[in-house]
């Protein structure tokens, strides 16, 4: 319809006062049960941050879609409310409403900043019982959330059950590893994606160049320092950082 568009329009440009005039107008045709155009103007709000909006829209529905859900728990995860994204998908769940594998992945994103252990546990078994398999990710937000919590053996289980594995997977279980101090894991754990062509990516050569920093593994760490720049990274502020404090550590500061 015309009022989506003008929406989505508002949405790219940032323009608030025409969301607010369109969210007027919604309510003076009396179509706040157009569970669609509900919906865009819930997430037109949500792209410009504004979030009492969005939850006043999103409680003056007079029924909600699965996407309305997610949008919300999505909105207050990336202001920082986590725990009215976990409210929500409670509520959620109390109402009955089916959830899906990115209802999951938006709640764990919400647990990760706060390391909620417990509710991760949680989510890891509804997602089991509701996906059976993890997905690439819900999997990959799992494993990132139980490094984050000091629960690597529960990262690495989920990492060797998943069958699908992006860059960003491997990345995220080699980091889990470096923060959890499994620096020699971290090392083993690259070789094993390099030796199956695994696209190489800045945050994954960050964390390889931090273990190798914190083993004082100059050889390896020249060897990194080498990728790096053969990679394109080499103006990257963190892999330079990571390259800077390795040498450092290592006693060899000139050849950075």
């Amino acid at each position: 319809s015309e009022l989506i568009e003008i929406l989505q329009l508002c949405a790219r440009n940032g323009d608030v006062m025409g969301e607010k005039a369109c969210h007027g107008r919604i309510i003076r045709l009396d179509l706040q049960g157009d569970v669609t155009l509900s919906n865009v103007l819930i997430n037109s709000y949500s792209k410009c941050g504004f979030v009492e909006l969005a939850r006043q829209v999103f409680d003056g529905m007079h029924e909600t879609s699965l996407v309305s859900w997610n949008t919300m728990i999505g909105l207050y995860t990336r202001n920082r409310r986590e725990s009215e994204a976990l409210d929500i998908f409670t509520e959620m769940r109390n109402e009955g409403v089916e959830f899906s594998e990115f209802t999951i992945s938006s709640v764990l994103s919400a647990c990760g900043a706060n390391s909620n252990a417990l509710e991760c546990k949680k989510l890891h078994c509804l997602s089991m019982k509701t996906c059976h398999d993890l997905n690439l990710y819900v999997g990959t937000a799992l494993l990132d959330l139980y490094a984050k919590c000091g629960l690597i053996n529960d990262a690495v289980q989920v990492f060797e059950s998943m069958q699908d594995k992006s860059s960003v997977t491997w990345s995220s279980m080699v980091a889990g590893y470096v923060q959890n101090k499994n620096y020699e894991e971290a090392l083993l754990l690259y070789r094993r994606g390099q030796r199956m062509s695994l696209e190489q990516n800045q945050f994954t050569l960050s964390s390889v160049i931090c273990a190798c920093s914190n083993l004082a593994a100059l050889i390896e760490g020249k060897q990194m320092h080498a990728v790096m720049r053969k990679s394109g990274f080499g103006f990257d502020v963190f892999v330079t950082s990571s390259v800077i404090d390795m040498y450092a550590k290592c006693g060899s500061l000139r050849e950075s």
